[in-house]
C-alpha cells in the first residue's frame, strides 16, 4: 500500500477530526497542523497512528515540536550543556 500525498492525508485528517470518536481515540489529531505533514517524520507518525498502530510518536514528535516552539527545549538543552561541559 502506497503512502498518500501530503494533500490527501491532509484531507484525510480533517475528515477524521470531524469524527466524535477520533477525539477519544487519537486526540493529537487535533494538534496536527498541514505544515507538519512536510515532515516525513510527522507523515510516517501520522499514518501509523490513523492506521491504528499506536500514536506514541505522533504524540511524541508534537510534544517536542512545543517544546521547541516555546523555548523549553532550549531551557533543558542548556542545562544539560552546564552539568556535562
Amino acid at each position: 500500500m502506497a503512502t498518500p500525498s501530503t494533500d490527501q492525508l491532509w484531507d484525510r485528517v480533517e475528515r477524521w477530526r470531524g469524527h466524535p470518536r477520533t477525539a477519544l481515540d487519537l486526540p493529537d489529531l487535533h494538534r496536527l497542523t498541514r505544515e507538519d505533514l512536510d515532515d516525513d517524520a510527522f507523515r510516517a507518525a501520522a499514518v501509523v497512528a490513523m492506521a491504528g498502530l499506536g500514536a506514541d510518536r505522533l504524540t511524541a514528535l508534537l510534544d517536542l515540536r512545543d517544546a521547541l516552539a516555546s523555548g523549553e527545549a532550549d531551557e533543558w538543552a542548556g542545562a544539560w550543556a552546564h552539568e556535562v561541559g
